[in-house]
């Protein structure tokens, strides 16, 4: 009947509106795909003016319904569809909540034996959503960073001679460290951890259930953007790529936006990338980053900003 009804014009709005009444509309919502849903709701948008959609009206509160289904599924993804068509229809807190809703249903209790891996490794992680995955993406870059300073340094692998490596080959570098790190098994106990490389500075980290788990656990996603010191699209690229590019268009809200930042002193001046990074300190980006993520958490995206320091001794 849905296909039928969007090309059908005014007959099939009529026949839409008289299945939205409040003795129709749960079993007409049932029938219906969560993308069918949010089809509904930007058709019904389209073709009503916004005063006629107040809640005294009948159309009114069966959209209001409806977009309450989609809440209560958590389907972030849908509302967020509808709220790019409609901005001012709905509102971030009410993506929010459907954030939350999405989480809960995510959860799943740990087995016995990931409790008892629990109990025996205090390096032992089990991840039940993507802002656990978040977390253990996070310790690893943590250990990423205590590498790049050890007694055998490995930032000294992120330079060329007296010049930092361009973004890619850093991105490269960090994605293989991650892909080593978190394919350990005794990491995540309950999920297999999966690092892709997708576009030019883009890494994505996909945990998938273990074993007869892998087709029942939902897939956790996080993505990471990777941005060198110097790069001239650092201060706006969480929002125009991380952002819209990448997390608006997902099933997962979470994201790292990555930095790696290079000292000066090392650094050669006839490289003009140099003068690009340092036209702030380290701590001025640090903050700057921090204001920026907090501003999106309200829209419904929760990215965690973290600058490596990748400087290396200036050579005597």
């Amino acid at each position: 009947m849905w296909p039928f009804v969007r090309i059908a014009g005014d007959t099939g709005q009529e026949l839409i509106e008289s299945l939205l009444g409040p003795d129709q509309i749960s079993e007409f919502i049932a029938r219906l795909k969560d993308s069918e849903i949010a089809d509904l709701v930007i058709w019904l948008y389209t073709r009503r003016a916004q005063e006629e959609l107040g809640l005294e009206s009948q159309v009114g509160l069966a959209i209001s319904e409806v977009l309450n289904v989609l809440r209560k599924r958590g389907r972030v993804d849908e509302l967020r569809r509808i709220q790019a068509a409609f901005p001012n229809r709905i509102h971030d807190q009410f993506i929010m909540m459907a954030e939350e809703e999405r989480q809960t249903h995510s959860w799943t209790p740990p087995a016995p034996e990931e409790l008892f891996a629990l109990a025996t490794d205090r390096r032992n992680r089990v991840v039940q959503n993507a802002e656990r995955l978040v977390e253990v993406v996070i310790e690893s870059l943590q250990r990423l960073q205590a590498q790049l300073h050890s007694e055998d340094p490995t930032a000294k692998y992120l330079w060329d001679d007296d010049q930092p490596k361009d973004e890619g080959a850093v991105r490269d570098w960090i994605r293989r460290f991650l892909n080593d790190d978190l394919a350990l098994p005794h990491l995540v106990t309950n999920k297999e951890v999966e690092v892709f490389d997708r576009f030019f500075t883009d890494i994505k980290i996909e945990a998938v259930g273990r074993g007869v788990r892998r087709d029942l656990d939902p897939k956790l996603v996080v993505t990471i953007e990777v941005k060198g010191c110097w790069n001239t699209d650092l201060p706006t690229a969480m929002e125009t790529q991380l952002v819209e590019k990448y997390l608006r268009s997902s099933t997962s809200p979470f994201g790292i936006y990555l930095v790696a930042w290079f000292g000066a002193s090392a650094w050669t001046d006839g490289d003009g990338r140099k003068k690009q990074c340092h036209s702030w300190s380290r701590e001025e980006m640090e903050a700057h980053l921090s204001r920026q993520a907090e501003d999106f958490r309200p829209q419904g995206f929760f990215i965690t900003p973290v600058v490596l320091d990748c400087t290396i001794p200036k050579k005597k």
